[in-house]
């Protein structure tokens, strides 16, 4: 951790910064990851004893020493990244005392994707065991939904290039004679920064969009994200259907959040638990709006500095999107243990 980090904590500890946590989605899972905090502190420990009760399964074995395909598979990914999450802002909160409260300092808290439960657990909308129980299940009807979709299906981030061009990129895609059928699917899932667009769909529509977008708007870069399932768009429907049946199961659980939660489907803070939840079951087959998601929380609700939660990838992205802002990531043992020094 910089200097330049630790006077950001200075700050924080000092409640002179306006202040969001983000907590990230797939593709941050790791062998190891969790390991070293739940060894060293208490309270993370707690955090993966009642998701492994929570699920019936082992899943911080897996974690800490487990297989990385069987970690990647999304019915493990997701509350495995769930619980590292939460695990790491209980320690935050414990050497800190910062947590998602106004006294805090907290303006907001978002997440990307999966994140969005992680932030609404750190919010107190629903409890840990709860939220593992539906990321798990989110994660298996993920991949149950494109096992049954019958074809390769993929992820792949572009760069650089725009929202616009990305959906022209597309609609010439998917207007193309070879690909003029219900089954094929390319969709932007994520709009990560300015230049940065994520497709989700079937492999060949996918590759299509990509030639197209390099050869007519000067894409450079295009990197398959390492995901089991297309996620945030069309061949997810059941999924979300899957979802929304096991939310209203345990509607009793939802509570208002503790601060405004930025939504990834409309980009907009929330503050009623229950359009939480419904939003949430959309945000299972629409674009994921990161950067409309930080631009609102840096230029409407004034955060300064963004503090990402067992992640990096999270605030390696909001500079691309806002200059003017601060980022700090707390993922590792280290992370946590200078932050411990400096508090």
């Amino acid at each position: 951790m910089s200097a330049v980090n630790l006077n950001i904590i200075a700050n924080l500890l000092r409640k002179q910064r306006r202040f969001a946590f983000m907590f990230p989605g797939q593709g941050s899972q790791h062998i190891g990851m969790g390991k070293e905090i739940a060894e060293n502190f208490t309270d993370a420990r707690l955090v993966f004893e009642e998701v492994d009760e929570a699920l019936k399964y082992n899943l911080s074995r897996l974690m800490f020493e487990g297989d990385f395909n069987e970690l990647t598979l999304t019915k493990n990914a997701q509350p495995a990244i769930l619980a590292n999450s939460i695990a790491t802002l209980r320690v935050i909160t414990q050497e800190m005392g910062l947590d998602p409260s106004p006294e805090s300092g907290c303006v907001c808290v978002l997440g990307h994707s999966l994140g969005e439960f992680s932030a609404m657990v750190a919010a107190g909308v629903i409890p840990l065991s709860f939220a593992s129980k539906l990321v798990r299940l989110r994660g298996q009807s993920m991949q149950t939904a494109v096992d049954n979709y019958g074809q390769d299906c993929t992820m792949m981030a572009l760069m650089p290039i725009s929202f616009e061009n990305a959906s022209k990129a597309c609609e010439m895609a998917l207007d193309h004679s070879s690909l003029q059928h219900e089954r094929e699917v390319c969709q932007i899932a994520n709009v990560n920064a300015p230049k940065q667009i994520v497709l989700s769909g079937t492999l060949s529509a996918v590759d299509r969009v990509v030639s197209i977008a390099k050869e007519s708007f000067r894409v450079k870069r295009a990197v398959k994200l390492d995901v089991s399932a297309p996620f945030h768009c069309s061949i997810m429907k059941d999924a979300a259907v899957d979802l929304e049946a096991a939310i209203a199961l345990g509607l009793d659980f939802v509570q208002n959040p503790s601060v405004p939660i930025l939504s990834n489907v409309t980009a907009l803070p929330v503050l009623d638990g229950h359009k939480l939840m419904e939003l949430a079951v959309k945000q299972v087959t629409t674009t994921v709006l990161w950067t409309k998601c930080v631009e609102a929380a840096s230029l409407d609700l004034q955060t300064e500095t963004f503090v990402e939660v067992g992640g990096k990838v999270l605030s390696g992205l909001v500079p691309k999107i806002r200059k003017n802002v601060e980022c700090l990531s707390l993922e590792s043992f280290e992370d946590i243990k200078r932050l411990s020094n400096s508090s």
